[in-house]
Protein backbone atom coordinates (compact mmCIF):
# COMPACT_ATOMS: atom_id res chain seq x y z
CA UNK A 1 0.00 0.00 0.00
CA UNK A 2 1.33 3.27 -0.76
CA UNK A 3 2.12 5.89 1.63
CA UNK A 4 0.70 9.05 1.17
CA UNK A 5 3.80 11.17 1.55
CA UNK A 6 5.03 9.27 -1.98
CA UNK A 7 2.27 11.89 -2.96
CA UNK A 8 2.12 15.22 -4.27
CA UNK A 9 -0.93 17.37 -4.57
CA UNK A 10 -1.43 20.45 -6.72
CA UNK A 11 -5.08 22.49 -6.53
CA UNK A 12 -6.16 24.26 -9.47
CA UNK A 13 -8.70 26.63 -9.06
CA UNK A 14 -7.42 26.45 -5.69
CA UNK A 15 -9.68 29.84 -4.08
CA UNK A 16 -8.57 29.83 -0.22
CA UNK A 17 -7.38 26.58 0.05
CA UNK A 18 -10.67 25.19 1.57
CA UNK A 19 -9.92 21.70 -0.16
CA UNK A 20 -6.11 22.37 -0.38
CA UNK A 21 -6.46 22.38 3.53
CA UNK A 22 -8.34 19.31 3.94
CA UNK A 23 -5.69 17.40 2.29
CA UNK A 24 -3.04 19.05 4.71
CA UNK A 25 -4.95 17.83 7.81
CA UNK A 26 -4.64 14.11 6.05
CA UNK A 27 -0.75 14.36 6.05
CA UNK A 28 -0.91 14.93 2.31
CA UNK A 29 1.87 17.11 1.03
CA UNK A 30 0.48 20.02 -1.28
CA UNK A 31 3.06 21.77 -3.06
CA UNK A 32 0.71 24.57 -5.22
CA UNK A 33 -2.22 25.89 -5.66
CA UNK A 34 -3.47 27.98 -9.26
CA UNK A 35 -6.24 30.42 -9.14
CA UNK A 36 -7.06 33.39 -11.18
CA UNK A 37 -8.00 35.54 -8.57
CA UNK A 38 -5.12 36.99 -6.93
CA UNK A 39 -7.32 38.39 -3.86
CA UNK A 40 -6.78 34.41 -2.25
CA UNK A 41 -2.97 34.65 -1.84
CA UNK A 42 -2.88 35.66 1.44
CA UNK A 43 -5.48 33.52 3.19
CA UNK A 44 -4.28 30.46 0.87
CA UNK A 45 -0.55 30.79 2.32
CA UNK A 46 -1.01 31.59 5.47
CA UNK A 47 -3.70 28.79 6.33
CA UNK A 48 -1.98 25.93 4.06
CA UNK A 49 1.63 26.92 3.90
CA UNK A 50 1.64 26.14 0.38
CA UNK A 51 2.98 28.19 -3.14
CA UNK A 52 0.19 30.30 -4.33
CA UNK A 53 0.17 30.57 -7.98
CA UNK A 54 -1.64 33.48 -9.31
CA UNK A 55 -2.44 32.53 -13.14
CA UNK A 56 -5.15 31.55 -15.50
CA UNK A 57 -5.88 28.07 -16.08
CA UNK A 58 -6.09 28.83 -19.72
CA UNK A 59 -2.65 29.92 -19.75
CA UNK A 60 -0.93 27.53 -17.57
CA UNK A 61 1.16 24.72 -19.97
CA UNK A 62 2.40 21.39 -19.33
CA UNK A 63 5.21 22.29 -18.46
CA UNK A 64 4.67 24.86 -15.68
CA UNK A 65 2.29 22.48 -13.89
CA UNK A 66 4.74 19.49 -14.34
CA UNK A 67 6.98 21.49 -12.15
CA UNK A 68 4.75 22.63 -9.84
CA UNK A 69 5.47 18.29 -8.50
CA UNK A 70 8.49 18.01 -6.39
CA UNK A 71 10.61 15.75 -8.35
CA UNK A 72 10.09 11.95 -7.48
CA UNK A 73 6.99 12.74 -6.10
CA UNK A 74 3.24 10.90 -7.00
CA UNK A 75 0.85 13.48 -8.85
CA UNK A 76 -2.90 13.77 -7.41
CA UNK A 77 -4.22 17.04 -10.12
CA UNK A 78 -7.50 18.11 -8.13
CA UNK A 79 -9.81 21.36 -9.38
CA UNK A 80 -13.25 22.82 -8.62
CA UNK A 81 -13.93 24.51 -12.28
CA UNK A 82 -15.84 28.30 -11.59
CA UNK A 83 -19.66 26.62 -10.87
CA UNK A 84 -21.45 29.95 -12.59
CA UNK A 85 -22.76 28.57 -15.80
CA UNK A 86 -24.14 25.32 -14.22
CA UNK A 87 -25.47 26.74 -10.69
CA UNK A 88 -29.38 26.04 -10.14
CA UNK A 89 -29.83 29.93 -10.20
CA UNK A 90 -28.82 30.24 -13.76
CA UNK A 91 -29.27 26.40 -15.06
CA UNK A 92 -32.97 25.74 -16.49
CA UNK A 93 -33.69 29.35 -16.67
CA UNK A 94 -35.06 30.59 -20.06
CA UNK A 95 -34.42 33.89 -19.00
CA UNK A 96 -31.05 33.31 -18.48
CA UNK A 97 -30.39 31.16 -21.43
CA UNK A 98 -28.12 34.68 -23.05
CA UNK A 99 -25.97 34.61 -19.98
CA UNK A 100 -25.36 31.06 -19.99
CA UNK A 101 -24.48 31.40 -23.42
CA UNK A 102 -22.52 34.39 -23.07
CA UNK A 103 -20.47 33.14 -19.69
CA UNK A 104 -17.90 31.17 -20.75
CA UNK A 105 -16.07 29.77 -17.34
CA UNK A 106 -17.63 26.37 -18.92
CA UNK A 107 -14.36 26.22 -21.16
CA UNK A 108 -12.36 25.40 -18.22
CA UNK A 109 -13.67 22.25 -17.52
CA UNK A 110 -11.66 21.15 -20.99
CA UNK A 111 -8.42 23.37 -19.90
CA UNK A 112 -8.82 21.11 -17.01
CA UNK A 113 -8.96 17.87 -19.57
CA UNK A 114 -6.21 18.86 -21.73
CA UNK A 115 -3.76 19.68 -18.22
CA UNK A 116 -4.82 16.50 -16.89
CA UNK A 117 -4.38 14.79 -20.28
CA UNK A 118 -0.82 16.45 -20.61
CA UNK A 119 0.77 15.67 -17.00
CA UNK A 120 -1.19 12.44 -16.71
CA UNK A 121 -1.13 12.49 -12.97
CA UNK A 122 -1.99 9.06 -11.50
CA UNK A 123 -5.14 10.26 -9.30
CA UNK A 124 -7.58 13.47 -10.45
CA UNK A 125 -10.76 14.88 -8.37
CA UNK A 126 -13.23 17.15 -9.81
CA UNK A 127 -16.00 18.86 -8.06
CA UNK A 128 -18.63 20.85 -8.93
CA UNK A 129 -22.43 21.68 -8.49
CA UNK A 130 -24.60 18.70 -9.20
CA UNK A 131 -26.49 20.82 -12.27
CA UNK A 132 -22.73 20.09 -14.27
CA UNK A 133 -24.59 16.87 -15.07
CA UNK A 134 -26.97 18.06 -17.29
CA UNK A 135 -25.27 21.30 -18.89
CA UNK A 136 -25.54 21.27 -22.39
CA UNK A 137 -27.91 18.38 -22.25
CA UNK A 138 -24.50 16.87 -20.43
CA UNK A 139 -22.17 17.14 -23.26
CA UNK A 140 -19.14 19.19 -21.21
CA UNK A 141 -19.53 16.37 -18.09
CA UNK A 142 -19.49 13.60 -20.55
CA UNK A 143 -16.79 15.17 -22.82
CA UNK A 144 -14.46 15.58 -19.50
CA UNK A 145 -15.10 11.63 -18.68
CA UNK A 146 -14.34 10.79 -22.04
CA UNK A 147 -11.19 12.80 -22.03
CA UNK A 148 -10.02 10.50 -18.56
CA UNK A 149 -11.42 7.27 -19.96
CA UNK A 150 -9.30 7.74 -23.28
CA UNK A 151 -6.23 8.58 -21.32
CA UNK A 152 -6.84 5.23 -19.26
CA UNK A 153 -8.58 6.38 -16.31
CA UNK A 154 -11.14 4.33 -14.02
CA UNK A 155 -13.70 6.80 -13.41
CA UNK A 156 -15.83 7.04 -10.80
CA UNK A 157 -18.74 9.59 -10.27
CA UNK A 158 -21.91 10.40 -7.70
CA UNK A 159 -23.74 13.53 -6.07
CA UNK A 160 -22.35 13.70 -2.25
CA UNK A 161 -24.69 15.65 0.15
CA UNK A 162 -22.13 17.45 2.53
CA UNK A 163 -24.86 17.04 5.85
CA UNK A 164 -24.57 13.26 5.42
CA UNK A 165 -20.65 13.51 6.40
CA UNK A 166 -22.01 15.85 9.45
CA UNK A 167 -21.91 19.14 7.63
CA UNK A 168 -24.56 21.12 9.50
CA UNK A 169 -26.07 21.84 5.43
CA UNK A 170 -27.68 20.73 3.04
CA UNK A 171 -25.00 20.62 0.57
CA UNK A 172 -25.35 18.66 -2.59
CA UNK A 173 -22.46 18.61 -4.97
CA UNK A 174 -20.96 16.24 -7.66
CA UNK A 175 -17.79 14.76 -7.02
CA UNK A 176 -15.80 12.73 -9.37
CA UNK A 177 -12.79 10.74 -9.01
CA UNK A 178 -10.27 9.19 -11.15
CA UNK A 179 -7.13 6.70 -10.69
CA UNK A 180 -4.71 5.29 -13.35
CA UNK A 181 -5.27 2.28 -10.78
CA UNK A 182 -8.83 1.30 -9.36
CA UNK A 183 -12.10 2.85 -9.45
CA UNK A 184 -12.58 4.06 -6.19
CA UNK A 185 -15.26 6.06 -4.54
CA UNK A 186 -16.14 8.71 -1.23
CA UNK A 187 -16.24 6.58 2.29
CA UNK A 188 -20.06 6.20 3.27
CA UNK A 189 -22.32 8.84 4.39
CA UNK A 190 -21.04 9.01 8.38
CA UNK A 191 -24.16 10.79 9.79
CA UNK A 192 -27.19 9.53 6.88
CA UNK A 193 -29.93 9.33 9.09
CA UNK A 194 -28.61 11.19 12.27
CA UNK A 195 -27.56 14.83 10.74
CA UNK A 196 -26.27 17.41 12.76
CA UNK A 197 -28.50 20.88 12.99
CA UNK A 198 -27.00 24.35 12.91
CA UNK A 199 -28.28 24.57 16.29
CA UNK A 200 -26.13 21.62 17.64
CA UNK A 201 -22.96 22.91 15.94
CA UNK A 202 -22.70 26.11 17.08
CA UNK A 203 -25.80 26.40 19.57
CA UNK A 204 -22.85 27.06 22.72
CA UNK A 205 -21.89 30.07 21.47
CA UNK A 206 -23.46 32.73 23.12
CA UNK A 207 -25.97 35.05 21.70
CA UNK A 208 -24.88 38.34 19.64
CA UNK A 209 -26.51 41.09 17.99
CA UNK A 210 -26.00 41.99 14.03
CA UNK A 211 -22.77 43.60 13.38
CA UNK A 212 -21.10 42.58 16.68
CA UNK A 213 -17.93 40.37 17.26
CA UNK A 214 -17.83 38.38 20.46
CA UNK A 215 -14.62 39.76 21.99
CA UNK A 216 -13.39 36.05 23.66
CA UNK A 217 -13.92 34.68 19.95
CA UNK A 218 -13.72 37.23 17.24
CA UNK A 219 -14.30 34.38 14.58
CA UNK A 220 -17.90 34.52 15.90
CA UNK A 221 -19.42 37.53 14.35
CA UNK A 222 -22.95 38.19 12.62
CA UNK A 223 -22.93 40.74 9.70
CA UNK A 224 -24.78 43.80 9.94
CA UNK A 225 -28.32 43.49 8.15
CA UNK A 226 -30.94 46.24 7.69
CA UNK A 227 -34.39 46.21 9.02
CA UNK A 228 -36.25 44.90 5.86
CA UNK A 229 -33.54 42.07 5.45
CA UNK A 230 -34.34 41.45 9.26
CA UNK A 231 -38.22 41.20 8.24
CA UNK A 232 -37.14 38.91 4.65
CA UNK A 233 -35.13 36.29 7.24
CA UNK A 234 -38.05 35.83 9.54
CA UNK A 235 -41.17 35.46 6.55
CA UNK A 236 -38.59 32.78 5.19
CA UNK A 237 -39.61 29.37 5.96
CA UNK A 238 -37.66 26.47 6.43
CA UNK A 239 -36.23 25.48 2.94
CA UNK A 240 -38.35 28.50 1.76
CA UNK A 241 -36.54 31.57 -0.27
CA UNK A 242 -37.91 35.44 -1.37
CA UNK A 243 -41.15 33.46 -3.21
CA UNK A 244 -42.63 33.30 -0.11
CA UNK A 245 -42.52 36.85 1.23
CA UNK A 246 -44.81 39.32 0.91
CA UNK A 247 -44.95 41.84 -2.13
CA UNK A 248 -43.45 44.64 0.11
CA UNK A 249 -40.44 42.63 0.96
CA UNK A 250 -39.51 42.10 -2.59
CA UNK A 251 -37.81 44.65 -4.89
CA UNK A 252 -39.17 46.11 -7.87
CA UNK A 253 -37.76 45.13 -10.88
CA UNK A 254 -34.92 47.30 -12.23
CA UNK A 255 -34.12 48.52 -8.74
CA UNK A 256 -31.68 49.01 -6.84
CA UNK A 257 -31.63 47.25 -3.15
CA UNK A 258 -30.06 49.06 -0.91
CA UNK A 259 -30.79 47.57 1.83
CA UNK A 260 -28.50 44.84 1.51
CA UNK A 261 -25.99 44.05 4.34
CA UNK A 262 -23.02 46.21 4.73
Amino acid sequence: MANIKEFAVVDLFCGIGGLTHGFILEDFIVSAGVDFDNSCRYAYKTNNNASFIHKDITKLTAIELNKLFPENKRKILVGCAPCQPFSIFNHGNNNNEKKQAEDEKWKLLYSFADLIEATQPEIVSMENVPQLRSFNKGKVFNDFVERLEKNNYKVSYDVYNAQDYSVPQRRKRLILLASKHAKFGLIPPSHKGNLITVKQAIGHLPPIKDGEHQKEDFLHCARRLSEISKRRIKATPEGGSWKDWEETLLTKAGQIDHSAPD
